[in-house]
């Protein structure tokens, strides 16, 4: 896939940072839990959970491709189309694009700090989600998530301890409450999986508290290389009632490093290093 130079001057706002991987606040429609799976039923479905985990061991960690982003409230409707490239489970980067196809800003993030450019203000910043998500009133259960598995529709790496299952309550499939392996009592994640598919349907990101901080539907999926792909993600429950769609095409399987998610710094940019 073509990738362009960052050093095209365009005009972009700030916020596109925001936009791009920041807007997802706290919110929640009504829950779709139904009642809990207890025994043998139980056992049966968790078995049947650690055998879809198995499948997925064997699914590629990296991958790129092409997107479009939209995002509306009753205030406003912003879509633009970029790139992105992600390694599992948390680095992903985002490449926003003008009509022409020149770079305008470009965003990355490994789940503990983010880099930018800002092609209109020729300016690099770097530092911290925590200090990002205090400064924005962002919850950090989001912000530091593991974006690549929620962009490949699959469940987080560092939570598969499973707290409850239950019915869905439009039989779409079987909800499992999965925590840290740490053995932290309070569920990280809500996820909802067709078995029989093996493809996850959909996701409550949870905060400490144990509320939703936002729900992610997984649609439109493809095999990539030997696994499904999601190629439409609709979020909902943000802030201001905002809803965002990621659209995917042209998504394929790519060799990438951590070390590849380092934005390079354009001559002459300014560079702002945060806590």
């Amino acid at each position: 896939m073509k990738r362009l130079p960052l050093h095209s001057a365009f005009s972009i706002p700030w916020s596109w940072l925001l936009l791009v991987c920041f807007i997802f606040s706290a919110g929640c429609a009504g829950k779709p839990y139904g009642p809990s799976i207890e025994g043998d039923d139980y056992s049966r479905l968790e078995q049947q959970y650690r055998s879809y985990l198995e499948d997925l061991e064997f699914c590629a960690g990296a991958f790129d491709g092409e997107t479009v982003v939209s995002w509306k409230h009753a205030l406003d409707h912003i879509s633009f189309s970029g790139y992105f490239k992600t390694l599992l489970p948390a680095s992903v980067q985002f490449t926003a694009l003008t009509p022409l196809k020149q770079p305008l800003f470009a965003l990355s993030s490994n789940g503990d700090w983010f880099q930018s450019v800002d092609i209109s203000k020729k300016l690099f910043r770097k530092g911290s989600l925590r200090s990002f998500a205090i400064r924005h009133e962002i919850p950090l259960a989001f912000l530091s998530g593991e974006w690549g598995t929620w962009l490949a529709g699959r469940p987080s790496t560092g939570a598969t301890t499973i707290t409850s299952i239950a019915q869905d309550t439009d039989n779409r499939g079987v909800w499992f409450s999965v925590a840290p392996d740490s053995g932290a009592g309070q569920p990280q994640e809500r996820t909802l999986v067709d078995l029989v598919e093996q493809k996850m349907i959909e996701r409550a990101v949870l905060d400490k508290q144990g509320k939703t901080a936002a729900v992610i539907r997984y649609r439109d999926w493809q095999i990539i290389g030997r696994c499904p792909q999601p190629m439409e993600i609709q979020m909902s429950g943000l802030s201001f009632g905002a809803e965002a769609t990621l659209r995917f095409s042209d998504v394929q399987e790519t060799p990438l490093s951590k070390n590849g998610f380092n934005l390079p710094i354009p001559p002459g940019f300014k560079r702002q290093f945060l806590p």
